[in-house]
């Protein structure tokens, strides 16, 4: 029942969360809701700019038509939703929400299964109020619902790999291979993690590796993996080419160039660990020296701490960092966190007695939880308030999202609206449904006129 209303109380802070900044946040939250609001009309052409008026640039992602800029399927999931609900936005949002909660369960089982039920609870707790997880929620940051979907599969998949070693049941081993293959549809390779653990275990854990059974586990499930995410890549090679080979050149270089400016040095995330987790980054530490005491009783705790490295130290080589690289990893370095809490709290166990000992316990996760919420920092960035830098953002976001609505109805199929500013351009095709651009020169103002178009000016008076 304890993990019952723990979800329930997840599920309402995240529709709290969601309902935050009642706008399409610029990074990069409103071009995903484009791209999948198009999809939900042709659910195999991903498109930006669905009709273009004048011509486009595949090479730079928030200015095309055909969009393959992310991986489709937390873009199908969105466009599910808005099938359902409209183009609104908590259409756009609700798929993150129910991950979001779903995460938080997930989790739990993690550590019952690699701990036990109290571990497995308490980092289900601490997750529930981790910032930057729930800014994804609210769309805010970088890459927010794609980094979201991009955890949920990779924890996914990293759990159901945990229950197949230990009821080596087959339909566990095609789940995890299933859920790493939707990790990748979702936004790269990084989401095949999981085998990186499989290889860990029974390369260093119970040293099987060579095995016959092994080596056929591990093919069997690398063949499902692909076959969950290849379809699509050999899909947008053969029926967009151009695009296709671009976006996967691109992506390539992110290890060895630094793109659109994400620069940093080689340890540019071990910095990072007091941004994402507050001084409570040595909890993290603490939680790996008890499991390395006894290795044999937490060797899955263990493998979770390997995939954790390996992450960390892939993304410290790469030349582009971005702060969301890292946190597919979250979950588990949460786990070790809840992991070092159990542990240091049962030494005062018999000194303060059953009762007192339960009440304290609380009381220490609820002030750990607060730390990882960050609160003022939370505030900051989702309250108008004056004193804070993030105001402006706010003020203009919300102001041009009116604009739109009080416009949209005098709009027909003839209006091209031009001008718009801060890429809002891509907040009147979602809310309208009609083609807009950033600044139009006179030329192409022209080419518009031209083609019979008449040009509406963003933040002009109702015609």
């Amino acid at each position: 029942m304890s993990i019952l209303a723990l979800l329930m109380a997840n599920l309402l802070l995240r529709v709290w969360s969601a309902g935050l900044d009642p706008f399409l946040n610029n990074w990069d939250e409103k071009f995903h809701a484009l791209v999948a609001l198009n999809l939900s009309h042709h659910w195999l052409k991903p498109t930006l700019v669905d009709r273009p008026y004048l011509p486009t640039d595949p090479h730079f992602w928030f200015y095309t038509h055909v969009w393959l800029h992310k991986q489709p399927l937390f873009l199908w999931q969105m466009a599910l939703s808005i099938k359902l609900f409209g183009a609104n936005l908590w259409a756009v949002r609700l798929p993150s929400i129910v991950i979001g909660v779903l995460l938080v369960a997930v989790v739990y089982d993690l550590g019952r299964l690699c701990f036990n039920r109290d571990v497995g609870y308490i980092a289900a707790f601490l997750l529930s109020f981790y910032e930057p997880i729930l800014d994804m929620n609210s769309g805010l940051g970088y890459l927010e619902h794609n980094s979201l979907c991009f955890v949920f599969y990779v924890t996914l998949s990293i759990w159901a790999w945990v229950k197949f070693e230990k009821n080596q049941k087959f339909r566990w081993a095609v789940f995890f291979a299933v859920a790493a293959g939707c990790a990748v549809l979702t936004k790269w390779l990084t989401g095949t993690l999981v085998f990186v653990g499989y290889l860990v275990y029974h390369g260093g854990m119970v040293r099987d590796l060579l095995q016959k059974r092994t080596i056929a586990i591990f093919l069997s499930t690398a063949a499902i993996c692909l076959l969950v995410f290849l379809p699509w890549q050999l899909y947008t090679l053969h029926t967009f080419p151009s695009e296709a080979a671009y976006e996967l050149s691109y992506n390539s270089r992110h290890f060895t160039e630094v793109i659109e400016g994400h620069q940093g040095g080689p340890f540019y995330y071990v910095d990072l660990l007091k941004e994402h987790y507050m001084l409570l980054q040595v909890l993290i530490f603490i939680g790996f020296t008890f499991c390395l005491a006894d290795i044999v009783r937490y060797r899955f705790a263990i493998v979770l701490m390997m995939m954790s490295t390996v992450v960390y130290l892939f993304f410290s080589i790469a030349a582009t960092k971005m702060d969301e690289y890292v946190l597919m990893v979250s979950p588990m370095l949460i786990l070790f966190m809840a992991f070092a809490l159990y542990r240091m709290m049962g030494w005062f166990r018999a000194w303060l007695g059953t009762d007192v000992f339960r009440f304290t316990q609380i009381i220490i996760i609820c002030i750990v939880s607060w730390q990882l919420f960050h609160y003022d920092h939370f505030l900051d960035f989702h309250a108008p308030r004056p004193e804070q830098w993030y105001f402006g953002y706010r003020k203009d976001r919300i102001t041009q999202t009116q604009w739109i609505a009080q416009n949209k109805s005098q709009w027909n199929d003839n209006n091209v609206i031009i001008n718009c500013q801060d890429y809002s351009y891509i907040d009147v095709m979602f809310y309208s449904g009609h083609t807009a651009y950033g600044f139009v020169g006179p030329s192409d103002e022209q080419k518009l006129r031209d083609q019979g178009k008449h040009l509406i000016y963003f933040g002009s008076a109702a015609r």
